[in-house]
């Protein structure tokens, strides 16, 4: 499937080369590099120019400004390398990402935790979750930044228990969480209980203000079933926009409750929310559902008068 997947790539990059070979085997890999880009002369310079690249999804552009950075003879340091990594992962560029691993290890960066955590996805991303988990095993200190990553992989992989343990081993560990810790966790969680559990951690850390993980929290309760909870987060919610509004009507819409998605459709608009595409999605779905003809057809024309195009959705 990749070009390139040794059955133990960990313990290959263990088998230290020079940096001189490194550079040579990466060269050789990658077209004849490109001038330098204006005003990169600098390690900084390039650093910011590869971010931006990175920025914009420029992967193939990315790739060819190491090489030149190299050719240049500029040295790399631990900014570098995150957005190479997410490069190779995005252009399916296994090797290469291996031979970065390697460059990684003789550089002395391999112990930086956002750089680890980068090795972590890379790994994850091409089935190797294993390693991934070596990698980060290896790391002498960690701070939240590769906790968060590994708990993410196991919990988007479906080893949402595997995710749990880590989670309580790094609380354990007096390492604070943070929202987006929580939020990682919620990728791959379908019970309802573990909602709870989440959001109880949400609330104990302070985190209840983050919109983003409210509105997860939110969804994830409407997709469990459980409408009780979800009209109570939103109630107790101080802050809504409209993907919190969407989250709870989609919630009763799933379970055929009309009349509350009615009412929450009348009170948003009176709140000065502009419903959207899944707005209208969620009570045309609960409209046809109930037969009603009518109601549907003054929903379409509320759609054609917001100059939504109808799809098949």
């Amino acid at each position: 499937m990749y070009a390139f997947k040794p059955k133990t790539p960990y313990s290959l990059l263990l088998k230290f080369t020079v940096y001189r070979t490194v550079k040579i085997r990466w060269l050789v890999l990658l077209p004849p590099p490109p001038p330098p880009p204006p005003l990169a002369t600098n390690t900084h310079s390039f650093n910011s120019h590869i971010n931006y690249l990175s920025s914009q999804g420029s992967d193939h552009q990315i790739l060819l400004t190491y090489a030149s950075m190299l050719h240049s003879q500029v040295p790399s340091d631990p900014f570098t390398f995150p957005a190479l990594l997410k490069a190779c992962s995005s252009l399916n560029l296994f090797s290469l990402g291996l031979l970065l691993h390697q460059h990684i290890i003789l550089l002395g960066f391999s112990l930086d935790s956002y750089i680890a955590s980068s090795l972590i996805t890379f790994y994850v991303k091409f089935g190797f979750p294993d390693i991934a988990r070596k990698v980060f095993d290896f790391m002498p200190q960690r701070n939240v930044v590769p906790w968060t990553t590994i708990i993410g992989c196991y919990s988007r992989g479906g080893r949402v228990l595997e995710a749990f343990s880590l989670f309580g081993e790094m609380c354990c560990r007096k390492i604070q969480p943070t929202s987006v810790t929580l939020l990682s966790l919620l990728f791959g969680i379908s019970e309802i209980a573990q909602v709870r559990c989440l959001h109880g951690c949400a609330v104990l850390h302070g985190f209840m203000f983050d919109m983003t993980l409210s509105n997860s929290l939110l969804n994830m309760y409407g997709k469990c079933g459980s409408i009780d909870d979800s009209r109570k987060l939103f109630d107790y919610m101080e802050q809504r926009d409209l993907v919190s509004w969407n989250s709870l009507i989609s919630a009763y819409a799933q379970i055929g409750n009309l009349i509350e998605v009615l009412l929450l459709f009348k009170t948003m608009r009176v709140e000065g929310l502009a419903p959207d595409q899944q707005t209208f999605g969620s009570v045309l779905s609960v409209v046809a559902s109930k037969g009603e003809l009518k109601l549907g057809m003054l929903v379409h024309g509320q759609i054609l008068r917001g100059g939504f195009h109808l799809d098949a959705h």
